[in-house]
């Protein structure tokens, strides 16, 4: 951490993705060190990461080849996959009582990191790819109930030409920060695990999302910190939405303090049929 000219507290992350994600500290917030109250937190763009520009990149096969492997593993024997079909059917169920089906039409992607990081390090690549798996998980069975394609988009200012490649080559979409803030709405699954406290406050700033999986209001609202209303509308979304904890990968720390939580379905409009007179007119 370092005290930049405006006297904020800027925390500089990795440029690999942590191997024991912790909950958010109140550091994470960005309080100021010369008021007795804090301000509001800078805007999520303020917040400066780079993709890295040395060390050997490996090349888009290969790290598709790691991918492909991994998913092949989360589908046969990662217990956290059924585990998500299963709320997501749940949930679907649920809209279907009121008459109004669970929509997803696209999914925004925060920060999941690179998938080459410059260590090669082994934890934090995989958590990398396991998320994504999760995303594609939770997807593919949408789509079932959307009944139309959902195209996965991707921000993550940490992402190399070799990242951007293969996911490219999956068939998602690449954007740059902080585009993918103005893309939530309600009708958006939001997937932005461990991230940073004024990350979500700029996804969340203008609509709530249809799916949110992140950490959510019952882990910030432990911090110890002075309380600013940046993310007041996670709090109105933790009062309002269905939330369940998020299945745990059984080998590492991927989904830790990680909550999904469903929007309830909107109240159904009441229609007036009015019927015309079968007497003649006139």
């Amino acid at each position: 951490m370092s005290l930049d000219d405006e006297g904020w507290t800027r925390v500089h992350r990795n440029k690999s993705r942590q191997s024991t994600p912790a909950k958010p500290r109140s550091t994470d917030c960005l309080a100021s060190s010369s008021s007795s109250s804090p301000p509001p937190p800078p805007p999520a763009d303020s917040l400066t990461f780079a993709p890295r520009t040395t060390g050997v990149f490996r090349r888009p096969e290969a790290v598709r080849a790691d991918y492909d492997r991994i998913r092949s593993q989360w589908l046969q024997s990662e217990p956290a996959h059924e585990a998500l079909v299963q709320l997501v059917d749940a949930a679907a169920a649920a809209t279907t009582t009121t008459r109004r089906p669970l929509v997803v039409t696209k999914a925004v992607c925060l920060g999941i990191g690179t998938f080459d990081p410059e260590d090669g390090a082994w934890e934090a690549k995989r958590a990398a790819f396991v998320q994504l798996c999760a995303l594609t998980t939770l997807v593919s069975q949408l789509e079932k109930y959307s009944k139309t394609p959902i195209q996965c988009i991707f921000q993550e200012p940490i992402f190399t030409d070799s990242d951007k490649t293969f996911l490219t080559s999956l068939g998602h979409r690449v954007v740059s920060s902080p585009q993918a803030y103005d893309l939530v709405d309600d009708t958006t699954l939001l997937f932005a695990i461990h991230l940073y406290r004024p990350i979500y406050a700029a996804a969340l700033r203008s609509n709530l999302p249809a799916i949110f999986v992140g950490t959510g209001w019952d882990v910030w609202d432990t911090v110890s910190m002075e309380r600013v209303n940046d993310l007041e509308n996670m709090q109105k979304m933790h009062a309002m939405y269905t939330r369940h904890p998020f299945p745990q990968d059984a080998a590492s720390t991927a989904f830790s303090s990680t909550s999904i939580y469903f929007a309830p379905p909107p109240p159904s409009s009441s229609v007036v049929v009015v019927e015309r007179d079968s007497g003649d007119n006139g």
